[in-house]
């Protein structure tokens, strides 16, 4: 077997349904409404393990291949995954998904524009600092997010 093989196998056997619970101690879906549709599954993952510094992964699926979605949207939220097929899938997708794709555009945005920068922080040689036009007002800031991703989709650059 080989490494990425035992990976996906360690996940299969001790992947959990994530649930959240109320006050009461009643489950209730892990997702946010927004993920709470009819065409989506209901299952969300509670990954075993800890990949590229991602802690405590949980993972979920809203759009996926139609075999695979029915197969899972057949299940209840609180529900294991019993069907070994899906299991199988669920794992390999499971080990697969990552934020990292994400924290690296978001990086190479704030290297290159000033007005996604953090505002605050404090460095120990240059003390506290502030952006002067950090976007404050989430609208402007998706504005620019947008301007940012047609631009770096549309030419050569790449962000690394």
């Amino acid at each position: 077997m080989s490494h990425p093989e035992r990976v996906r196998a360690y996940i299969m056997d001790r992947m959990k349904t994530a649930v959240e619970y109320d006050r009461n101690f009643a489950p209730q879906p892990f997702p946010t409404s927004n993920f709470q549709q009819p065409h989506m599954a209901a299952v969300w993952i509670r990954c075993p393990i800890q990949t590229a510094g991602e802690t405590g992964k949980v993972v979920g699926f809203p759009m996926m291949r139609s075999e695979l979605r029915q197969r899972l949207k057949a299940i209840p939220f609180d529900q294991q995954i019993t069907d070994d097929y899906s299991r199988v899938r669920v794992a390999y997708y499971t080990w697969a998904a990552t934020l990292q794709p994400v924290a690296t555009l978001f990086n190479a945005l704030r290297a290159r524009q000033s007005m996604a920068q953090r505002a605050g922080g404090r460095a120990a040689r240059t003390g506290p600092s502030y952006i002067n036009g950090a976007a404050f007002n989430p609208r402007s800031l998706t504005a620019m997010l947008n301007i940012f991703r047609v631009y770096y989709n549309s030419s050569p650059v790449n962000f690394r």
